[in-house]
């Protein structure tokens, strides 16, 4: 299940501390969340390149999802 779309983890990952300073909720409390401790900005990447990662992240998270293995079905 994804908790935000795109646009917002494009700009999350481009600048955190701009969108807490925006106001932006989500961000404030997730900068709160984790100790006020302020995220490296990546804006020097490009929206398709944040894109390939989040798309990337999508895809082996399911992989690794899929290939869990239960404790019944490992004492099959």
């Amino acid at each position: 299940q994804q908790r935000r779309d795109e646009k917002w983890l494009i700009n999350w990952i481009k600048s955190s501390q701009s969108m807490v300073k925006s106001g932006d909720k989500d961000a404030i409390a997730l900068f709160n969340d984790y100790n006020k401790i302020v995220m490296t900005d990546f804006a020097f990447l490009k929206d398709d390149e944040i894109k390939s990662i989040l798309s990337y992240i999508d895809t082996e998270g399911k992989t690794a999802s899929a290939s869990v293995t239960t404790p019944a079905a490992a004492a099959d």
